[in-house]
């Protein structure tokens, strides 16, 4: 099995950063034997030593394929990049833990991750209610939304109500729509010290 998780964008996609991590956590700890493929539109050598293994590859696409990195690469350059995920990786399945706009055109099967679908809920919110061009954000969205849910193999969403959502609104049916639940990353979890327990209570005056 050759798994492909898109993990560009790392550093400006806010919340959705710590969805990707979660994941990538959760597999690096498995300790499965099929090969993982860090697939990038930029260098990542942070995300590439924090998930370091034998059967772990990182794959600057830009650098392989010799494309100047933009926000529009991903769409831009959709055979060449079908071609070069399909034919030189030879991947199986794509995970997406983050918005990839142009994967629904690189011909290998993916899951797609909803994080919200607020454009949809509240409207009227600034982030899609304005700007330049009145509506821009917001139909950029639906059809982003309502082409890679169509097209994956599965949706994740975080919640049961987000699996509502999607029901409601887009075309997908119930077995499709699979809920994992956020969780912080296993690795970022541990138990304080009580040295660290007195210093918080002190610095409060708990």
């Amino acid at each position: 099995m050759k798994l492909g998780i898109h993990v560009s964008n790392t550093r400006s996609a806010g919340g959705q950063i710590q969805v990707m991590l979660m994941m990538l956590s959760a597999l690096h700890q498995a300790n499965i034997d099929w090969e993982i493929f860090l697939i990038s539109f930029q260098e990542e050598e942070e995300l590439s030593k924090r998930f370091a293994k034998n059967n772990w590859k990182h794959v600057d696409v830009c650098q392989s394929l010799k494309l100047q990195p933009s926000p529009r690469v991903k769409v831009d350059n959709s055979d060449a990049i079908a071609s070069f995920l399909r034919n030189e990786l030879n991947l199986d399945l794509l995970l997406l833990p983050t918005w990839t706009d142009g994967a629904q055109n690189w011909g290998v099967p993916f899951i797609f991750t909803v994080h919200d679908i607020q454009h949809r809920l509240q409207p009227e919110f600034p982030e899609v209610s304005t700007g330049k061009e009145l509506g821009a954000s917001w139909r950029w969205r639906e059809e982003f939304f309502s082409e890679s849910i169509s097209a994956a193999r599965a949706v994740l969403v975080d919640s049961e109500e987000g699996k509502r959502n999607v029901l409601e609104y887009y075309d997908a049916f119930d077995e499709k729509v699979l809920t994992l639940p956020y969780t912080l990353p296993p690795d970022l979890i541990k138990e304080p010290s009580d040295k660290e327990i007195e210093s918080v209570k002190r610095k409060f005056a708990l």
